[in-house]
């Protein structure tokens, strides 16, 4: 079963480098498969590892890119998270979460999508609940222990990511 999957992921990712060749070769040549059949030429043969070098380096360098923005907007909500538990511990108003919530819900220019909003607008709800007394203490803290498990999930997730094929990344 294991070799299956390996096979399947090695399968794909040569499906995507022939794919990024037949367009190189379409660019360069003006004919998808150009290049293909001109493999014995060494002149072919570099414009083929040209091509893949730059593609992979494109895909990686955006992948990187969005995987880091990914993870530092998580960060921002697991800081946020555990200034709530800290809070919460000595009871102490959750001054930061007000903070934030209206900055991320007023400004447009910050890097946030629509998850993101959600996860705060989510614990702002819970802790206005907790304010109003509508929940416990022990309640609140299991919701935001919670959360803060399923955000250090997300997090590591952006470790385990491919970054040097889109298909995998898709299809992962």
């Amino acid at each position: 079963m294991i070799f299956r999957r390996y096979l399947t992921q090695v399968l794909i990712f040569l499906f995507e480098l022939l794919i990024i060749v037949c367009l190189g070769s379409y660019f360069f040549e003006g004919s998808f498969f150009s290049l293909i059949k001109n493999i014995r030429n060494i002149e072919m043969f570099e414009k083929i590892t040209v091509i893949l070098v730059i593609y992979e380096i494109i895909v990686f360098a955006f992948l990187s890119l969005y995987d880091s923005s990914r993870k530092d907007a998580l960060l921002s909500k697991i800081t946020m998270i555990n200034y709530g538990i800290s809070s919460i511990d000595h009871d102490e108003p959750f001054e930061y979460l007000t903070r934030v919530y209206e900055k991320f819900t007023k400004d447009d220019s910050i890097f946030f999508n629509t998850q993101d909003l959600l996860d705060i607008t989510d614990i702002k709800a819970m802790y206005d609940s907790y304010c109003n007394n509508e929940i416990s203490k022990n309640e609140y803290r299991y919701f935001l222990n919670v959360k803060l498990t399923q955000l250090h999930h997300v997090y590591e997730y952006y470790d385990l990511t491919w970054r040097m094929s889109l298909l995998l990344r898709l299809f992962k």
